[in-house]
């Protein structure tokens, strides 16, 4: 199990999906790249991290 940081989490997400993802998707696939183990909800945190971003992904 990967146990990446929210904005890695978040950029691999968006490479897996050819540079595009939607809150509910971020929600959902977060999982694949960290650790749930004693984690609250991290919805909070990846629309904090994707209003603030100016990632972008080509």
């Amino acid at each position: 199990m990967l146990d990446l940081t929210y904005d890695e989490a978040i950029e691999q997400i968006m490479l897996k999906n050819g540079s595009f993802a939607s809150l509910k998707q971020l929600y959902n696939d977060i999982w694949l790249f960290k650790d749930k183990i004693s984690r609250k909800s991290p919805n909070n945190t990846i629309q904090e991290l994707v209003q603030k971003s100016n990632l972008m992904i080509y």
